[in-house]
């Protein structure tokens, strides 16, 4: 019997460190096969397996997907071998960044019963001062790609995660992790997979069948969706583009439709848990976070639209703005928009708040009789659209309070008409 145990985190997070100080730790009780996936590579290329010249992503992926088929075969091994009286249970440490959740889930299905994650999460900066010591170090856009992208183990979204630790190696060393609670962590882990499958009873199978076929059901409409919001998104880019004349059309329009397809493919494969309209934007996020890191936008011209699109990068990335607005029956609702968010899209998310908040004010007359106030004063912009973290008004930290106030001039010169 096998076990399969992922380590997942950002380049120079310390994976490698504390997977050879785990096999020094459980060697003398199993079997461990410590696979890195960076090392793996680069022995395929010393030995001609691949050229040894500019780095191609295919052959990344072959090399990626030789792992897989070799892990795959030695679960099946180990499989139909059982456990003798002198043979040693078997644990895989899989060693690489896996920061689409995608990746992982694979391997999961390798191995349901015995299988966890140990996700080091040290932070940005260390990871980028280790890295760049490195002889080659990954580089920087890189790193960013997957800091935007990177989808932690998340077991109360994803149940078959629920065997996942997290730890944080920003202050240890290979000297001092060999007492801390990261390793003790993370052994007990990998022993408790051993020790402990997961076996599902009948019925919660067919729930969870029904409960599959339902979201594939759901993830086929939100893509449809998806796929009309991307190309209509599309166009408008290369319309703005073509105006400024900066850059090849036809070079920027087949990025942005590689970029797009990319985006529907990871909802295929990992849907978000929102549904509805709340899925198509997360697709949409994911698809502009993706051009926005590897510059794909780069020569896109500013434009009010483009402003706002950036928003949606900010909601992707957790860069937001809170508000809260008072409404008409005492109560309150919450609004967040992305730092790069113009007027435009807060008031379009706080029509979208008054038609869904019971006994509110209609959007009707907010706009015929009312003026936005944020923190006690007039939320006024110029002419000119603007984000919304620019205003003096607007607090980036804590929550910003709005409310609609009515307008006096309006109400008097009614008055007089009257």
């Amino acid at each position: 019997m096998a076990a399969v145990v992922l380590l997942v985190g950002l380049p120079g997070a310390g994976k490698s460190t504390l997977s050879r100080q785990l096999v020094a730790a459980l060697g003398s009780t199993y079997e461990v096969h410590y696979i890195c996936f960076d090392e793996a590579f680069l022995e395929q290329r010393a030995t001609g397996e691949v050229d040894v010249g500019e780095f191609q992503p295919q052959q990344w992926k072959d090399a990626v997907a030789a792992i897989y088929c070799r892990v795959d075969a030695a679960l099946a091994g180990a499989a139909a071998r059982g456990v003798g009286q002198k043979e040693k249970l078997q644990a895989f440490l899989l060693d690489d960044n896996m920061y689409y959740r995608s990746m992982r889930k694979k391997y999961w299905q390798l191995c349901r019963q015995r299988f966890g994650q140990i996700y080091v999460n040290t932070a940005r900066g260390i990871c980028r001062a280790r890295n760049s010591q490195r002889p080659n170090p990954v580089p920087e856009a890189v790193i960013m790609r997957m800091e935007a992208l990177l989808q932690p183990p998340h077991p109360s979204l994803h149940s078959w995660e629920a065997r996942f630790i997290e730890v944080d190696l920003s202050l240890h060393s290979s000297a001092s992790l060999r007492n801390a609670p990261a390793l003790a962590a993370a052994t007990a882990l990998i022993r408790d997979a051993l020790a402990h499958p997961v076996v599902a009873t009948t019925a919660e199978s067919c729930i969870k069948e029904k409960q599959e076929e339902s979201r594939a059901s759901n993830a086929a409409s939100v893509v449809h969706r998806a796929d009309l919001a991307l190309r209509q998104l599309v166009g408008h880019l290369l319309r703005d583009t073509r105006k400024s004349g900066r850059v090849s059309i036809a070079e920027l329009a087949r990025r942005l439709s590689a970029t797009k397809d990319a985006a529907l493919q990871r909802y295929r494969e990992e849907p978000v848990q929102a549904t509805g309209e709340d899925a198509v934007d997360a697709i949409v996020a994911d698809f502009l976070t993706v051009a926005f890191v590897d510059s794909v936008l780069c020569d896109v011209p500013l434009s009010v639209s483009t402003m706002e699109l950036q928003h949606l990068v900010d909601l992707a990335t957790g860069h937001v703005l809170r508000f809260r607005l008072q409404i008409a029956n005492g109560s309150s609702v919450e609004v967040t928009v992305g730092q790069s968010a113009t007027m435009a899209t807060l008031l379009q998310s706080i029509r979208r708040e008054l038609t869904a908040a019971p006994k509110s004010l209609s959007w009707k007359s907010v706009f015929i009789g009312y003026q936005l106030h944020c923190n006690g004063h007039p939320f006024v912009f110029d002419k000119k659209p603007c984000a919304l973290a620019t205003s003096d008004l607007v607090r980036v930290g804590s929550v910003n309070e709005l409310v609609f106030v009515r307008h006096t001039k309006r109400r008097r010169s009614k008055r007089k008409r009257d």
